[in-house]
């Protein structure tokens, strides 16, 4: 059995080391240090969708770093799978139906060529499409949180439900009938 500690890693209940809490504080701040020093790798020569460099400011801001942090492959994947389809980037030739499952699958791969961690890879997806490409991204991840946090207030037994079943259940029924269609934030420049 395995109990999910405040550093995103899994340890055996056995583990002294989940249980140390005097160190929690160091390990969630080398998560951080690691996650800065992931976005700086993976975007140091990349553009803003607008033109010009991505301001370190911008790049490095709470909602950024959260968004790394806190975003699966699984979850980020089917979100920008979802932007991509009702936002194209105009120099993207969307002829072939496949086109937007190729770019998501061409940022997964320099994730790994710039050694990214996986735990980071969706949420560089979605920075990639929202900074370089102007693919809103960041606020429909913000409502499938909200529509997650709304969808397990209603259950009455949670433990029956995990994580991947009720994700798939916001991406069913909240993404794919298009119900977030109307939400369109202009990405500030």
């Amino acid at each position: 059995m395995s109990l999910h500690c405040e550093d995103r890693r899994l340890y055996d209940l056995d583990s002294e080391d989940c249980f140390d809490f005097e160190n929690v504080d160091e390990k969630v701040q080398r998560e951080e240090d690691d996650a800065k020093k992931s976005l700086r790798r993976f975007f140091s020569d990349k553009k803003l969708w607008c033109g010009g460099n991505i301001p370190a400011n911008m790049l490095l801001s709470e909602k950024h770093l959260n968004t790394l942090l806190d975003t699966t492959i699984e979850i980020g994947a089917s979100i920008a799978h979802y932007s991509l389809q009702r936002e194209a980037p105009e120099h993207f030739d969307t002829s072939d139906s496949s086109w937007c499952f190729r770019l998501i699958n061409t940022i997964l791969a320099e994730c790994g060529t710039r050694g990214i961690s996986k735990s980071y890879a969706g949420g560089i997806v979605l920075l990639y499409l929202e900074l370089c490409e102007g693919v809103q991204c960041l606020k429909k991840l913000d409502l499938f949180r909200f529509r997650k946090d709304e969808f397990l207030a209603t259950l009455d037994d949670m433990d029956r439900y995990s994580d991947e079943v009720v994700d798939a259940h916001i991406i069913d029924n909240y993404f794919i009938d298009g119900s977030y269609d109307d939400v369109v934030e202009e990405t500030e420049c």
